[in-house]
């Protein structure tokens, strides 16, 4: 939030006062559903290989529901959002990740979060940014965090949440839940 003092002339009648304001912030460049308690809405599921995804209440953070990433060999997938973004701005992401020792990964599996950067037509070759990957089971909720800046043609960022089967033997599940977007 910023703050300003301002003197105020108007008339006769001089006056000082204060106008705060916070940073401009569009709708669109607000994360929608960050906690998957209306589905997929918002979210678009996107899916290469053995991998798939779909909404579920089985391990959750907060709320009723989590997106939930099954790898069943080779492939990858993810849940991800589109935002609108200029050059410059810092985009961050966290979000929190489980992989239920029922499900754990192995052979290469792997979970993450990824930022990244397109123009109007493509992804850019620059500015992209992992969180650190988790490959082993997690006993409870992990918080993931990455953190960019917008590079140099960037109309768009794509904030996912990815999983990675590296060989044809990659199993695991993971869930992801209660994402926070910020966009300076």
């Amino acid at each position: 939030m910023k703050i300003r003092k301002c003197l105020f002339l108007a008339g006769l009648g001089i006056g000082a006062f204060t106008i705060i304001w916070a940073s401009p912030i569009l709708a669109d460049e607000t994360l929608q559903n960050p906690g998957f308690e209306d589905g997929e809405n918002s979210w678009y599921n996107w899916n290469v290989g053995e991998n798939s995804g779909e909404i579920s209440g089985t391990h959750k953070r907060g709320g009723t529901w989590a997106a939930q990433r099954d790898i069943f060999g080779k492939g990858m997938g993810c849940f991800g959002q589109e935002l609108p973004v200029r050059p410059g701005q810092t985009v961050s992401c966290k979000a929190w990740v489980f992989n239920p020792k029922e499900a754990k990964l192995t052979a290469g599996a792997e979970i993450y979060l990824r930022i990244e950067f397109w123009n109007d037509e493509e992804p850019l070759k620059a500015g992209h940014i992992d969180s650190r990957h988790l490959a082993n089971s997690t006993t409870d909720w992990t918080l993931l965090k990455a953190k960019t800046m917008a590079p140099a043609g960037a109309t768009q960022t794509r904030i996912l949440a990815y999983t990675l089967g590296r060989s044809e033997t990659s199993k695991g599940t993971a869930y992801f839940d209660d994402f926070e977007v910020t966009i300076e």
